[in-house]
């Protein structure tokens, strides 16, 4: 493996391989919708989202608000029953909608269920 490392053989064959994947879209060998075939060639615009600042800030204001007034040992309690869940295996339905019901939001939920499956990346 070392010697393949240091011969650059590993990046030619991603490169290769890479190479020759693109030549088949290129050549429609392989269809990917929208891509290579059934193309919509409408220009579509750049300006599809337009995001409001004004109600962005005040969904954060209502966030900070809700962080302020919930019972924060409550929803650390909910959270590590999600994560003793996730654990266990069992059906996360009911963990869920207990953190929802005790004002868990959805970032400290996903933190939560991150820190168990992780992340995937590369899409």
């Amino acid at each position: 493996a070392i010697s393949a490392i240091e011969q650059n053989y590993i990046q030619k064959e991603i490169t290769r391989s890479a190479y020759d994947y693109q030549k088949t879209i290129d050549l429609k060998e392989n269809i990917i919708i929208g891509v290579n075939q059934f193309k919509d060639n409408e220009n579509i615009p750049n300006d599809l989202l337009q995001i409001d600042e004004e109600k962005t800030s005040l969904q954060i204001k209502h966030i900070k608000s809700i962080k302020k007034t919930r019972n924060n040992d409550q929803v650390n309690n909910q959270l590590q029953n999600l994560k003793k869940s996730v654990k266990s295996g069992k059906n996360l339905i009911p963990s869920l909608i207990k953190c929802v019901k005790n004002d868990c939001t959805l970032g400290e939920i996903s933190d939560t269920l991150r820190l168990i499956y992780g992340e995937q990346s590369g899409f």
